[in-house]
């Protein structure tokens, strides 16, 4: 299993098990379908007891990467979150504040029966963190899938909001560095 998709697993984990008795007090949470893509398909959209939600969806959409990014980057910053240097699950990582987009290694390029590659040629990963005064955090990780056919390109988006609360939880039961 990749590294970030466990790192989502801990999270959602955290989320679920803080109960709302946790949530007093907490800030409001904030619209995850900001600046989501038209014709984007809503694949995944909760929320849990503890005052978390998540969001995922996708599109073939291309429009310029850094238009969404920038999209995401100003509409919470005017709502006064404030940019993380580091990932709150895994603070040794940083988030592409700092390193930007990242190209994944591609390793094995599927085939179909005619040799024809099927596989993305080049996959692209975003990752950014916000936090606001209370210590809740969101997260949009992107992901940007580019093929031969580029009638198969997607943009993937996984955005998160994660109480102080459950973050506490994460670090104090699960072990998490600081």
């Amino acid at each position: 299993m990749r590294l970030a998709s466990w790192c989502v697993l801990v999270a959602c984990a955290a989320c679920s098990m803080v109960g709302t008795e946790h949530s007093a007090g907490l800030a409001k949470r904030p619209d995850l379908k900001r600046c989501i893509l038209p014709n984007a398909n809503i694949y995944v959209e909760n929320s849990s007891e503890g005052g978390g939600t998540d969001l995922g969806w996708t599109t073939a959409e291309m429009s310029p990467r850094e238009e969404l990014t920038t999209c995401l980057t100003q509409s919470l910053e005017r709502d006064a979150w404030q940019r993380r240097r580091t990932q709150w699950l895994n603070p040794r990582l940083a988030t592409s504040f700092i390193a930007g987009w990242r190209d994944l290694p591609g390793g094995v390029f599927m085939r179909d029966t005619q040799g024809n590659i099927v596989s993305p040629l080049l996959v692209s990963e975003w990752i950014g963190e916000w936090e606001d005064t209370h210590g809740n955090v969101v997260r949009y990780s992107l992901m940007e899938s580019r093929y031969r056919d580029t009638a198969h390109n997607q943009v993937r988006c996984y955005a998160q909001y994660v109480t102080a609360a459950a973050i506490g939880y994460a670090r104090n039961h699960l072990h998490l560095a600081r």
